[in-house]
């Protein structure tokens, strides 16, 4: 089983961006199998991504198991994924702004919102030299950033770019 799966014991389904050395790469069938270290977790994007996202990915290639779905993507998959937390985010906000959201009252978003940026550990930012990730959040505007980050940073000459959708819940 690969590292990937070892280290993530949460029930449920997870989303991964994450990459693999192509001198390393066999076969998309084999992902369950790589050894330690192997695969490299770029960042998690939580549990709920619209089968959207899923469907406007660039797939190279793929493979699916009881363990969940694999999929080599093109790094021209970053913007599509980008694009969409985009236009959900704004969604969202003209829900809050026209009083339709039924999670926030305008007042209440903004109270949340203090809250978050209060923390003397932020929730949202990560100032941690020895971590990558950008954002601690999970919330679709705050990802975008290390999404940015990733597609800026990938090394396409190098690299595959995965697309791992766990089923933790059967991982473990």
């Amino acid at each position: 089983m690969s590292h990937l799966l070892d280290r993530r014991r949460i029930m449920g389904y997870r989303n991964y961006i994450s990459s693999i050395k192509k001198k390393d790469f066999v076969d998309c069938r084999q992902l369950w199998d790589y050894d330690d270290g192997v695969i490299t977790n770029l960042y998690e994007l939580g549990k709920y991504i619209d089968n959207e996202v899923r469907e406007g990915l660039i797939t190279i290639g793929e493979s699916d198991s009881d363990d969940g779905e694999f999929c080599i993507i093109d790094i021209e998959s970053i913007p599509v994924i980008i694009s969409h937390f985009s236009k959900k985010h704004i969604n969202f906000l003209n829900s809050v702004k026209s009083g339709e959201s039924r999670q926030f009252t305008l007042e209440s978003y903004i109270d949340d919102q203090i809250r978050q940026w209060s923390r003397p550990e932020s929730f949202i930012y990560n100032i941690n030299k020895d971590y990558d990730a950008l954002v601690n959040s999970w919330e679709y505007q705050y990802e975008i950033f290390d999404l940015i980050r990733i597609y800026k940073t990938f090394d396409v000459e190098n690299n595959y770019l995965l697309w791992l959708d766990i089923n933790e819940m059967h991982a473990t």
